[in-house]
């Protein structure tokens, strides 16, 4: 998740890193093509400050101790009233988060794999309360709502990704694995392997009839753009 604040931030707020910056900066970050930096992206925040001096505040905006993480739409619920905790009054915040992406199910099987189980005990941790949400649109402006935001608008936009080749696709998935910290790097190649077979299975087309190595994968997701105010 990506967020973008108006005001001040406190570091001590709650558990899910997010990236963190000023509405002042956002604007000069798209402008010059830097539009990858991503939740365990510590180089390219270096590059930022260096380059476009934009400073980075890494928080918390997860769920208390108190929430089952297995409880979804609790979980969100207390990350999105704690993003709102973090503004002033008339404060303004853009959120950008994935609602829907087949890595979500992919991942969710091979936790069901006695394999793979024991590094992915908190699976749903990384599965998106909307990921099989009929509505999602209307199922955030309701979270929204019931955390208090003073207006809010929603959109979740239908995007799709084509990775070109299998190369492609394993090295965009190691960069957001959130379980690889978790593998030696041998066991890491293994469920790389085994993500891929569940990727031909699940997302390849039977027309396509590129060899094992050189095939694209059709991706279909749903971004999520929120802008909301205090």
């Amino acid at each position: 998740m990506i967020v973008f604040l108006d005001s001040a931030v406190e570091e001590d707020k709650c558990i899910l890193p997010v990236e963190i910056m000023t509405t002042r900066t956002a604007g000069v970050v798209v402008d010059r093509g830097l539009d990858r930096i991503g939740e365990a992206s510590t180089k390219a925040q270096s590059v930022a400050f260096v380059v476009f001096s934009v400073t980075f505040v890494r928080i918390v905006v997860e769920d208390d101790k108190d929430t089952p993480v297995s409880e979804g739409f609790n979980f969100k619920r207390k990350a999105l009233s704690n993003i709102r905790n973090l503004l002033a009054e008339g404060g303004e915040c853009l959120l950008v988060f994935l609602a829907c992406n087949p890595i979500y199910d992919i991942f969710y099987e091979l936790s069901r794999h006695p394999k793979w189980a024991p590094y992915m005990t908190n699976v749903e941790k990384f599965i998106s309360p909307y990921q099989y949400s009929s509505n999602p649109t209307e199922d955030i402006n309701k979270q929204l709502t019931h955390v208090g935001f003073s207006f809010h608008s929603v959109k979740v936009l239908d995007k799709i990704y084509i990775y070109e080749g299998e190369e492609c696709m394993r090295n965009a998935v190691k960069a957001v694995n959130p379980f690889r910290e978790q593998m030696l790097p041998d066991v890491q190649e293994d469920f790389m392997n085994d993500y891929v077979d569940v990727v031909r299975r699940m997302l390849v087309s039977p027309d396509n009839k590129c060899d094992d190595n050189n095939y694209s994968v059709i991706t279909p997701y749903k971004l999520a753009i929120i802008y909301a105010k205090k």
